[in-house]
Parts: structure tokens; C-alpha cells; sequence
């Protein structure tokens, strides 16, 4: 066997007997197309639905936001990107391609934080490959965090692991 061919296998024999299956799959993020609402519309404090505040099942963490994402969506409608972090739609559109991308992103499936949601700095509306609309809402206080609704009308909850990296890198948060 060629030495190439035989690396190749040894990790995927090693990646299933050391448990390590559950390696964060990667997003093609520029095949999402990212549109900007024109004009931009605020959101309001409390925008969430109780079913994304409550829901009916909780489940520890499930993993890299990209696990999540991945092969789901097709499309952003930027309804709001707060002006007092991004100066231009193409840093908007960095910062979202590196969330959607990044394995720095824990996820779960309920609201495991404390402290109150306020007014999110990103808001989106995203579009499935099946079709189905979702959301996806972004705060910047008092961390990096997010909700998202998939195309099942699930949502996930995710933030940024400030203990692996202090902030993405496509994001001037002072």
C-alpha cells in the first residue's frame, strides 16, 4: 500500500475507536448567499417566542454550531447588523461566515444562561435548503451568544468560547 493510503486509514480507524466520530463536519459558507435588508429593521427588546425561551426537551451540549448548520442553509436576510460594531455589510457578512464556520461555537438546545436576552446586535432571517424559514439572533452583552431556529422549528442556542479564543477575529467588539 502507498504511505498515503495508509495514513489516510489509520485516522479513520483511530478517529472511530478513540470516540473521535463526532469531529466538527465544516460549513461551505460561500455557498450561502448573505442579503441585507434595505432598510435595516431594529428589533425590539424580548423578541424571542416562548418555545425558543421554554422548550419541551433539554439535552447537554451538542457540539460545534457548524454540526448544526451544516448543509442546512442557503441563505441570510441581514435584517439588522448594529452599526456601533460593523461599518459595512462585508463585515457583517465576515463575522457570520466565521460563527457559521467556526468549531469555537458550543451548542444547545435550551437557554442556559442567566442573565435576561436584550436587544440582539445581529438579527437574521435565514433560509433552509428545504425551503423552511428560520431565525437566527445575535447579542454581544455580556458575551458572544445566539438563538437559532432551524428548519424544523427547533431552536438551538450557542455562543462563543472565549476560554479557546477571546473574540472572533472579523468582529471589532472593544
Amino acid at each position: 500500500m502507498k504511505p498515503k493510503l495508509i495514513l489516510c486509514l489509520a485516522l479513520v480507524l483511530s478517529a472511530g475507536l478513540f470516540g473521535c466520530s463526532g469531529i466538527a463536519q465544516s460549513i461551505n459558507v460561500a455557498d450561502i448567499k448573505i442579503k441585507f435588508a434595505n432598510p435595516p429593521v431594529a428589533p425590539s427588546f424580548n423578541t424571542l417566542p416562548r418555545e425558543a425561551l421554554s422548550p419541551r426537551y433539554y439535552s447537554l451540549e451538542h457540539g460545534a454550531f457548524t454540526n448544526i448548520v451544516a448543509g442546512h442553509i442557503a441563505a441570510l436576510n441581514v435584517t439588522w447588523a448594529d452599526s456601533k460594531y460593523f461599518k459595512t455589510e462585508e463585515q457583517t457578512e465576515n463575522f457570520l461566515k466565521e460563527l457559521l464556520s467556526s468549531t469555537n461555537t458550543p451548542t444547545g438546545n435550551f437557554h442556559v444562561w442567566s442573565w435576561v436576552d436584550g436587544v440582539p446586535n445581529v438579527t437574521a432571517t435565514v433560509e433552509h435548503t428545504t425551503g423552511k424559514k428560520g431565525k437566527w439572533l445575535i447579542w454581544f452583552s455580556p458575551a458572544i451568544y445566539w438563538a437559532y431556529q432551524d428548519e424544523n422549528g427547533k431552536w438551538w442556542w450557542g455562543m462563543w468560547d472565549s476560554l479557546k479564543s477571546s473574540k472572533p477575529k472579523n468582529l471589532n467588539i472593544p
